[in-house]
C-alpha cells in the first residue's frame, strides 16, 4: 500500500497509509459492475485502509494527456482493476499498456479483471489471457474475478 504525507495544516501530521485503485472501464455496465465492487471493498474492510480510487474510461486512452495520467496514477497503484463487457482487448488498452508497464516494474500490486464471460462460460476470453501476459510481465498478482452464472 502507498503512503501519503498528510497536509501540514491538518488535524494530524501522522503518514495516512490507504490502499490506491486505478479502474478502467470500456462502457457504462462495466463501469457499474466496478462501482458495485469498490463499494463492497470499503464496505468490507470499513476504510481501513482507506480506498483512493481513479476511474479511466478505455475509450479515453486515445488523449495523450488522458494516458499520461492514467499511466502515472497506475504506475503507483496498488491494484489496478479493468472492468469490461468485452471479450477482446481494444487497440486504445493495449497502446495504453505498452507505454504505462516499463514504469511499473518493482512495485507490489495486483491486476484485477472482471470481463464478462455470459457467452464464453468458463473459458477465458482473449481480453484475459492477454491481461494475465501483461500482469506476468508487469510482476503483479493476476486476480480474475467472474461472474456467477458463468462460474
Amino acid at each position: 500500500m502507498n503512503e501519503k504525507e498528510l497536509m501540514a495544516g491538518d488535524a494530524s501530521a501522522e503518514a495516512l497509509e490507504q490502499c490506491e485503485m486505478a479502474v478502467f472501464y470500456d462502457d457504462d455496465i462495466a463501469r457499474d459492475r466496478a462501482m458495485q465492487l469498490c463499494g463492497r471493498l470499503s464496505d468490507r474492510f470499513h476504510e481501513d485502509p482507506p480506498f483512493d480510487f481513479s476511474w479511466w474510461r478505455i475509450r479515453h486512452l486515445k488523449d495523450p494527456a488522458v494516458a499520461q495520467l492514467a499511466a502515472e496514477v497506475a504506475a503507483r497503484a496498488d491494484l489496478v482493476f479493468v472492468s469490461s463487457s468485452h471479450a477482446e482487448p481494444s487497440l486504445e488498452l493495449k497502446r495504453w499498456v505498452e507505454d504505462w508497464l516499463p514504469h511499473r516494474r518493482g512495485h507490489d500490486g495486483a491486476l484485477v479483471t472482471w470481463v464478462n464471460r455470459s457467452s464464453r462460460g468458463k473459458m477465458e476470453t482473449q481480453l484475459e489471457l492477454y491481461l494475465r501476459s501483461v500482469a506476468k510481465k508487469g510482476q503483479l498478482d493476476f486476480l480474475p474475478l467472474m461472474d456467477a452464472e458463468a462460474a
